[in-house]
């Protein structure tokens, strides 16, 4: 489900921002974390280019929706999380692009969505 909203600012230049929903991909179980993961990866990608398809320039995503909802606790998350960087002292670079760039192979969620965002300019 995508839904599409367009926004009009004060200086009347306009933007089109959608929101995501999706049933998150639960896998089997026999399913690794990392399959799970790529699952729901591979779906918010497909929302990405529907979303570039319908003229979205912002693109929103549920808070939990690559994450399996079968996840009992704050520990079961940690395979999920990654690192964004130091964000606390603003240190992250801000010419760092997770998409291609090496240092970043170990966080296939900033990678593959960084890809989505530049290969659909949104």
């Amino acid at each position: 489900l995508l839904g599409v909203i367009a926004c009009v600012s004060r200086a009347q230049n306009t933007f089109v921002g959608a929101v995501a929903e999706h049933a998150v991909v639960m896998g089997s179980a026999s399913d690794s974390d990392a399959a799970k993961l790529q699952k729901n990866l591979d779906l918010y990608t497909g929302l990405v280019r529907l979303a570039k398809s319908r003229g979205v320039q912002i693109l929103v995503f549920p808070e939990f929706g690559l994450v399996p909802n079968d996840q009992s606790g704050r520990e079961s998350l940690y395979p999920f999380a990654e690192k964004i960087g130091d964000v606390v002292n603003n240190n992250a670079s801000a010419a760092s692009t997770p998409c291609g760039d090496a240092q970043y192979n170990d966080r296939p969620i900033l990678q593959q969505m960084s890809c989505a965002a530049r290969d659909n300019a949104l």
